[in-house]
């Protein structure tokens, strides 16, 4: 595990606003098109953000830096989160490269566990409820960079309870393959299986990261074909 546990962006603490956090990182080339981050807002509220920009290299890693910056800036001015993705798509789509756009992730939880969500053309977040044991998932709207005027608007609106589990990623992470087979894929059946054990097992969040990311990196043998992007956020019990 010392592997990944190089990966798990030390910079994130390991709660933050009440929530254990976990995550991971590993791009495909030296420069990478995904990120993540975890925002402290006031009112003891706490954002999250996965991001993933069309390609690899140079190009994406600049519209990372932006993207992040600028979401950064939106997120401490902004309450409605559809108006802060929409602010950022409208940034971005004046300076994005035509044919290159950016998924995105943004969620938003309260202190009660009250949760907000964003999703612009993202993999769906998985939620594994304690009470059931069993996993949801959401929906959303278009990648940023491809309408410029698109109004973004909350997608999902539920609530983190006691001992429930949040988990996003890129689909780099959910698309890692068996290089000498392509057919033996993780899936985002395999990461909801792989997200139900951990958690049933009452694994912290960083625990359930590493879970995660050992069985994603096993399948595509550390050989990644796109950067691979998660974060694991769960409400303790």
């Amino acid at each position: 595990a010392s592997a990944i546990q190089r990966d798990l962006m030390p910079d994130l603490p390991e709660s933050s606003r009440g929530y254990q956090l976990g995550g991971f990182f590993r791009p495909a080339e030296r420069a990478g098109g995904d990120f993540y981050d975890v925002v402290p807002l006031k009112e003891e509220r706490l954002a999250f953000v996965v991001g993933d920009v069309s390609g690899h290299g140079i190009g994406p890693a600049l519209i990372t830096a932006s993207a992040q910056a600028g979401l950064r800036s939106y997120l401490r001015m902004v309450e409605d989160l559809g108006q802060v993705v929409t602010l950022l798509n409208q940034d971005l789509s004046e300076r994005i490269d035509d044919g290159r756009f950016l998924t995105l992730l943004l969620g938003v939880l309260e202190a009660d566990g009250s949760l907000k969500v964003v999703n612009g053309g993202h993999a769906d977040p998985m939620i594994w409820r304690a009470a059931t044991g069993q996993v949801e998932t959401g929906g959303g709207g278009p990648a940023l960079g491809m309408i410029d005027d698109f109004d973004y608007e909350v997608s999902g609106v539920g609530k983190l309870e006691p001992g429930d589990v949040l988990v996003v990623f890129s689909d780099g992470f959910s698309e890692a393959r068996d290089p000498k087979d392509h057919s033996h894929m993780l899936g985002e059946d395999g990461v909801a299986a792989e997200l139900k054990a951990a958690a049933a097992e009452g694994l912290g969040a960083r625990e359930i990261t590493a879970r995660l990311v050992k069985v994603a990196l096993d399948i595509c043998r550390d050989l990644r074909e796109d950067d691979m992007t998660l974060i694991v956020l769960r409400n303790p019990s």
